[in-house]
């Protein structure tokens, strides 16, 4: 009976445990990947080229994910903290940025792809798209602010319910778990 009731606690303690460790592994390791790629795509030479313009863009993106969303999550599954589901003001913008950072990631991830694709293309006429430097500044700034619009509903429409964290009741939940599917299946 005794050995049944600690097997039960291990099994009981381990979601938490994973949490924690798991979770600071994945924290330390993408911070790591992050600073190195910022390293990389911050040098004289990278920031002549479009790619490494968008790609550093998409590190900046990643850090905040691995830095909010993910720390987050540390601290409320983990250590059993209710963070997102005690101050407002993280349950808003922890749902604004579980989406928000992954797209804004992937979509200049997809830039950069596009651009290094332009750049092998045998016509003249598609190579002189790739390596547009002004053009990767500019969609720096309109990726992040086009997911803003069509994501920022989120941080306003997001309340803390009976201590849980999640959208409006009513139309606005069932049109939010719509939107979270679809843009969620766009993204990684």
């Amino acid at each position: 009976m005794n050995a049944t009731n600690s097997i039960n606690n291990v099994l009981l303690a381990v979601p938490y445990q994973l949490n924690i460790w798991f979770g600071s592994f994945l924290w330390i390791a993408g911070n790591l990947g992050c600073i190195g790629n910022m390293i990389v795509y911050c040098s004289r030479s990278s920031r002549k080229r479009a790619y490494s313009i968008y790609l550093l863009s998409a590190t900046v993106a990643n850090l905040h994910y691995f830095n909010f969303v993910l720390l987050t999550r540390i601290i409320q599954n983990g250590f059993q903290f209710p963070l997102v589901n005690r101050f407002i003001i993280i349950c808003k913008l922890r749902q604004f940025s579980s989406i928000w950072g992954n797209l804004v990631s992937f979509s200049l991830f997809s830039f950069a792809i596009i651009d290094r694709i332009l750049s092998t293309q045998r016509s003249n006429k598609y190579r002189q798209w790739s390596n547009r430097v002004s053009l990767a500044y500019i969609m720096i700034i309109l990726i992040p602010l086009f997911w803003l619009l069509l994501l920022g509903h989120r941080i306003v429409l997001y309340r803390i319910n009976n201590g849980t964290c999640g959208p409006l009741e009513g139309f606005y939940a069932v049109y939010d778990n719509y939107f979270q599917v679809i843009f969620s299946s766009l993204g990684p």
